[in-house]
């Protein structure tokens, strides 16, 4: 079967137009739980479900932040389950995002943020990282990204 895309679109690798940053992790002897001045929201995926449960680090320039426009990914997942949080797309929050989420990074005069929200949000880019295997949880790395394509 022919792919046809309409006039002026393309294929092309997704790490060509869409990168991403891995987050920070600062020690859990660091975390509190209520805000306090000096301190930044701690991003994790459980915020972007049913029951966030909000914490707090102290703010450092070695932190990686996102802000409630950016798109994070959710980098690793369980291995037992088709509705884990791999892949799934977290926004709408501000602060610190740790390990367990990536930002993608692109060009706004490029690419339109809710073309590519969206387009995270379909099943293909999930499909192709849950096939990752991992020892524990699934998940995905730059060389796994790779060669993964999408309409440009």
């Amino acid at each position: 079967m022919e792919n046809k895309l309409p006039k002026g679109w393309t294929f092309k690798k997704m790490l060509d137009v869409v990168d991403y940053e891995g987050g920070s992790q600062p020690p859990k002897k660091q975390f509190i739980y209520q805000p306090k001045d000096g301190y930044v929201r701690l991003l994790q995926i459980r915020d972007f479900g049913k029951n966030p449960f909000p914490t707090y680090v102290p703010d450092s320039k070695r932190l990686k932040k996102a802000s409630e426009e950016d798109i994070l990914i959710a980098r690793y997942g369980g291995s037992t389950s088709e509705k884990d949080s791999l892949g799934r797309v977290c926004t709408g929050l501000s602060g610190a995002y740790n390990v367990a989420l990536a930002k993608l990074i692109f060009s706004d005069k490029e690419l339109d943020r809710k073309y590519i929200k969206y387009l995270f949000m379909g099943p293909w880019f999930r499909n192709v990282v849950s096939k990752n295997s991992r020892s524990c949880q699934k998940g995905f790395n730059r060389d796994e990204l790779g060669d993964i394509i999408f309409p440009i």
